[in-house]
């Protein structure tokens, strides 16, 4: 990199025939081409780029980038050899060369009074630009570091933003978005993170869509942008994207469990409903995707044998899916409660046996699934504990009730 950087600078040599008007433009010229004085030019050129006489701007700015790029060379050629790098300077340096290839190249693309474009250093803008797209997210990197979040949050912007400077045309943006989008997507993850710890919600939705492109950050990405569409109270994008994200990432219950309890809340029964089976449509091989199925029609409509069959579902996709589990053996549970007022109390009546050995078959059915949360969380009876009790307690199993007494009594 540094090789191909300094290789730049030296890229012309203007012949000076006469200074007038445009003096210091030509001798900033010659200090920096002829006799390397790299800060007696910057001290020469930068007036002159604010001087309403000077004519020679694409030039005058051009000299000044290049005398910029120096600077940014010998800061990067410091952190090569592992060096400390002067961060403030480096920053400084990187923002003027941007700004200033980016004038050179505005002037040198502008029609002179005849109409017709002269460009001169078009190339050696476009090229110093280029060998730049990286080093806003260097510098990032450094601030991040020193804990400067503002700062950082500005250079990863300014990262994400570079293939978008007028220097390059569109298909070349478009390009340089397409060949490097995995970095793209990591500094875009990076704003994202930033802005979010600000609680700064614009921001976070502003850079966040990128960031779902990184296999690895795209669930902590659809958490932030769920959380912005939250507080900007934007129900309709949230439930669009908790939608989204229950497909795009199986694994994550909360996304799940969120939007199920926003249609219970709200008494949305038909809209639970409806989303259930869409998600179940377009991801079938999603274990969340049958488990939020599941969840509906335990939760909200009552249905405990359409509940089990997408229970068992998400269990077929795994085994030790815990809250498939835990919520497989609820269905059985409470829908000993739904029928309480149809079975037999009466002991005298033939029904009373009947109606036992139905209620015990719901205990024998739901006992294999909490046996299940228990081994899947052994120190957390809360989970289990009273589940089983009551059902070793109705099937009889003593021995049982006693060793899960004793297992509770450990844990508490």
């Amino acid at each position: 990199m540094k090789r191909i950087l300094l290789s730049a600078l030296g890229g012309f040599v203007v012949a000076v025939s006469s200074f007038g008007q445009n003096s210091a433009v030509y001798k900033a010229d010659i200090l920096f081409n002829d006799e390397k004085k790299v800060l007696e030019a910057e001290e020469i050129i930068t007036p002159a780029l604010t001087n309403p006489k000077t004519t020679k701007l694409a030039m005058a700015f051009n000299i000044a980038g290049n005398v910029q790029s120096t600077k940014l060379a010998s800061e990067i050629e410091k952190a090569s050899r592992k060096e400390a790098c002067d961060t403030t300077l480096f920053i400084n340096s990187l923002n003027k060369a941007v700004e200033y290839f980016t004038k050179s190249h505005f002037y040198d693309v502008k029609p002179n009074e005849k109409g017709k474009v002269k460009s001169v250093y078009v190339a050696n803008n476009h090229k110093m630009i280029s060998q730049m797209l990286d080093y806003y997210a260097y510098a990032a990197g450094f601030l991040n570091a020193r804990k400067d979040y503002d700062g950082a949050y500005d250079c990863f912007e300014k990262a994400i933003a570079m293939p978008k400077n007028p220097i390059f045309s569109q298909t070349e943006t478009d390009s340089i978005y397409k060949s490097k989008e995995e970095d793209y997507a990591k500094w875009s993850y990076f704003a994202t993170m930033i802005a979010y710890k600000k609680n700064d919600w614009d921001a976070v939705l502003k850079n966040v869509n990128p960031s779902l492109k990184d296999t690895m950050s795209v669930e902590d990405g659809y958490t932030m942008k769920l959380s912005a569409l939250q507080h900007k109270k934007n129900i309709e994008g949230w439930i669009l994207f908790s939608k989204e994200a229950i497909k795009i990432v199986p694994g994550n219950i909360t996304f799940c469990q969120n939007i199920l309890s926003y249609y219970d809340e709200n008494k949305l029964v038909k809209e639970a409903q409806e989303t259930a089976e869409e998600i179940t449509k377009t991801a079938p091989q999603s274990k969340m995707a049958h488990y939020a199925q599941g969840c509906v029609y335990l939760n909200t409509l009552r249905e405990y044998t359409k509940a089990r069959s997408a229970f068992k579902r998400a269990l077929e996709l795994d085994p030790s899916f815990l809250q498939a589990n835990f919520n497989m053996g609820v269905c059985y549970i409470n829908e000993i409660v739904s029928k309480k007022d149809q079975y037999c109390t009466d002991t005298r009546k033939p029904q009373f046996k009947i109606d036992k050995e139905k209620i015990l078959d719901y205990y024998r059915k739901a006992c294999p699934y909490f046996e299940k949360v228990r081994e899947l969380t052994p120190n957390s009876p809360a989970n289990w504990g009273s589940y089983l009790k009551n059902i070793y307690y109705n099937l009889e199993l003593k021995d049982k009730e006693k060793e899960l007494d004793a297992a509770i009594n450990r844990n508490q």
